[in-house]
Order: structure tokens, then sequence, then C-alpha cells
């Protein structure tokens, strides 16, 4: 596997230098190992909030919980009751960076970049932290980055094979865990189809919208709710209760609960899970400095999926970032609030940076 990118420092108020190959090779290991670190302190150093669901999973386990169709919080437990993990297995945080750690180096390695700048370097290791903290204890996020790593590995020879046996997995994953993966495998679909016969980025959003308005339709006609009800429905239960940590919670932007009004409240919501502008209607430094960082990651990411969409020279990546381009749509159905999102985003970020850094090295 290649070293990660070398790290552009500015020199002067026109230039830049990079490190060498060795200094690189040390600047990322103290990375890595910091980053460790974090995986094992976590806990002492971070509210609880962060790991309320690890708490619900652990009670579950404690409970024997089984496999149980579209019950992602039994069939998670489940899952880690197979290899016996609890809440306090030691080993449990250093498997998960085991899982972790060559995803990133995927995301790293996997481009054409050979260098990258500071602030560049400041969005991976905001993508790598989060990952760490919502992936490195009993959680459901883990096992999709794991789903997600199956499909950034596929194979030269073969690959429609590999794809068609990764829908099955992603299917079944849909069935035990989240009966959304269905949705994010047509969306999917739909979009590699399309890009397999346009060269025109900007096409993505009327496909997302008509896809999104049918799914609208049928949710309409066969479950007689809005869009946007799964989301509102929850958010009214956290409002009721009185919860003091859903400052981020996404409200519904236009008001009615008519099939429009749902329609178009996810249609803005997508718009905000790129822009988050509610972040940083919020004001404090803390949410306005996620609002940048989620911000420029998106912006560097759609800019790699142009890319690869008008050249057509590496139609995996392009299946990369039709993957995440379908995931971010159908949170934008579900997602109950920004903090949810970017924790539930996490087990992408390593296909995104993969887009975002197939680029020349123009700097």
């Amino acid at each position: 596997m290649r070293v990660p990118p070398r790290i552009l420092l500015p020199k002067g108020k026109h230039g830049y230098i990079y490190t060498d190959a060795s200094s690189t090779r040390v600047i990322w290991l103290v990375i890595f190992v910091s980053l460790f670190i974090l995986s094992q302190i976590k806990t002492l150093i971070l509210p609880a909030y962060f790991f309320s669901d690890a708490s619900t999973i652990d009670g579950m386990i404690a409970a024997r919980a089984t496999f149980g169709a579209a019950d992602s919080y039994a069939s998670t437990a489940a899952f880690f009751q197979i290899f016996g993990f609890r809440n306090s297995s030691a080993v449990l945080p250093i498997l998960a960076f085991a899982v972790i750690l060559p995803a990133y180096m995927w995301g790293l390695t996997t481009s054409i970049a050979n260098k990258i700048r500071m602030g560049e370097l400041a969005i991976v290791l905001f993508c790598f932290a989060l990952s760490i903290v919502y992936m490195t204890v009993l959680s459901k996020d883990i096992i999709v980055l794991i789903l997600v790593m199956l499909f950034a590995v596929r194979p030269a020879r073969w690959p429609w094979l590999w794809l068609v046996l990764w829908l099955c997995l992603a299917s079944l994953y849909g069935y035990y865990f989240r009966t959304y993966w269905f949705i994010v495998i047509a969306i999917f679909l739909t979009l590699r189809v399309f890009f397999s016969i346009s060269r025109k980025p900007i096409l993505v959003w009327p496909v997302v919208f008509i896809t999104l308005f049918a799914l609208a339709f049928v949710m309409q006609v066969k479950l007689g709710v809005s869009m946007d009800s799964f989301r509102t429905s929850i958010n009214d239960v956290r409002v009721q209760a009185g919860d003091v940590n859903a400052r981020t919670m996404i409200m519904p932007f236009i008001g009615g609960g008519s099939f429009m009004a749902g329609y178009l409240n996810v249609c803005i919501t997508l718009f905000t899970l790129i822009v988050p502008v509610p972040l940083l209607l919020l004001g404090s430094p803390y949410y306005i400095m996620i609002f940048m960082l989620i911000l420029l990651l998106h912006v560097n990411f759609f800019r790699g999926f142009s890319r690869e969409v008008r050249q057509g020279s590496h139609s995996h990546l392009l299946e990369c970032a039709c993957l995440v381009i379908s995931y971010l749509a159908v949170q934008s159905m579900f997602e109950p609030d920004y903090g949810s999102y970017v924790r539930h985003l996490s087990p992408f970020y390593c296909l995104m940076l993969g887009v975002w850094l197939n680029r020349p090295d123009t700097i």
C-alpha cells in the first residue's frame, strides 16, 4: 500500500514546501498513534451522550437479544454478542481501530494525489477522529463501515459479480438492521446507470429530486404519510420529553404535513446536510467549526464527483460517489438531527476522501 500523501507546509506568502518521504511516514505514524490513544480514552474526555447508543446496545446484549427483522438495536446487539463483546471489552476498541485504519488508508492512498494541504489535513483528521469516537464502541456504524469497505475493495477481475454479491449483502443488512438501505440500493443503481451514459455531473440533482418525488408519492399512496413524517414523529417525542441534547434537531422548514410540504422539507434538508446553515445559526464557536468542516468536506467531495463524471476514467470511484450520494439522499428523509447525521455518515468518510483526493497535484 502506498504511503499517505505528503503534507504541504506554507513557506512565505506564495510558496509551499512539502515533507519528504521519511518525514511523511513519521507524521502519519504520530497521527495514527494519537488516534489510537483517542480510541482508548474517549469515554474519559467526552460527554456521556456520545455513547448513549452503546449503552443501549450493551443492555440488549445483557438481555440476550437476537437478530430481528428491521430491528437495528437488537440485530446490532446480536452481532456483537456473537463475538462476546460488551461495553467493558478492552479488545473492542483495538479491533475496531484495526478496521477503521485500513479504511482511511484506502481513502488516502487509492487516489492519485501525492500531496495534501494543511487545511485538507484538518478535514481528514476531523473525519478520522469522529470515526474513532463513534465506531470504537458498540455501534451500528462499525458494521456499516465493514459493509462499505467490502464495496470499496472490489477486485479488478469480475467486478460485476462482486457488485451483485455486495448488493445481496447490503439487502441482508437492510432486512435485519435498517430497511432504508433498500432505498439506498435503489437510488445507487439509478445513479450508476444514469452516469454510465451521462457526463454531466449537474444532472445528479434532477435525478435525485425526481427519485425522491417518486418515493414521496409511494409513501403517500401506500402508507398515507408525508415523506418527512418519520423524522417529525421522532423529534416530536424528543421535544415533549425536553431533550436537552437536541439543539441540532432537524425541524420542518414548511409546516402542514402535506404531501408537497413533506417532499419540500426533505429536499431542503438534503441541502442543509451538505451546507448545514442551522448549525451556523446556533452561533457557538463549536458549531461554527463543525459547520465549516462539514461544508468543506462536502464541497471537496462533490468536486471530486464532478471530476469523476466528466473524465469517466475511474468507474469504481464514480460508484463510490454514487453510493455516498444515495445515502445522503436517504438520510434527508430520516435523519432526526445534525449530530446523528455526522455520526451515521462516518462509515462513508473514507469513500468521500477517496473520491475527493483522486485529483492531480496542482499545488
